[in-house]
C-alpha cells in the first residue's frame, strides 16, 4: 500500500479537518493510501491526529503513527 507524511505549522490556526477531508478520502479510496505519519509539535499535528482518529472511523484499515522529531532522553543521560 502507500504512505502519506503530515508535518505542520505549530501555530495553525485554521480547521485542518476542512483542508484534510477531501484530500485524505481521496488518498485512501483513488490512490491506496493506508498508512499516515503525522508529526507531534503543534496545532497542526495536534488536530491532524484528532482527525485521522475520526476518519479512521469511517476507513477502519487505515493506520496512523505519531512521528517524534527526536528520541526522549533517559533521565540518567541528562547530567552527561
Amino acid at each position: 500500500m502507500a504512505s502519506c507524511v503530515l508535518f505542520g505549522n505549530r501555530n495553525f490556526t485554521g480547521n485542518i479537518a476542512d483542508c484534510l477531508d477531501a484530500v485524505a478520502r481521496d488518498l485512501i479510496t483513488a490512490h491506496a493510501v493506508d498508512t499516515f505519519y503525522v508529526g507531534h509539535h503543534g496545532n497542526f499535528d495536534r488536530d491532524a491526529i484528532s482527525y485521522l482518529g475520526r476518519l479512521k472511523r469511517k476507513y477502519p484499515e487505515i493506520s496512523y503513527c505519531v512521528v517524534l522529531s527526536r528520541l526522549p532522553c533517559p533521565n540518567w543521560l541528562e547530567g552527561i
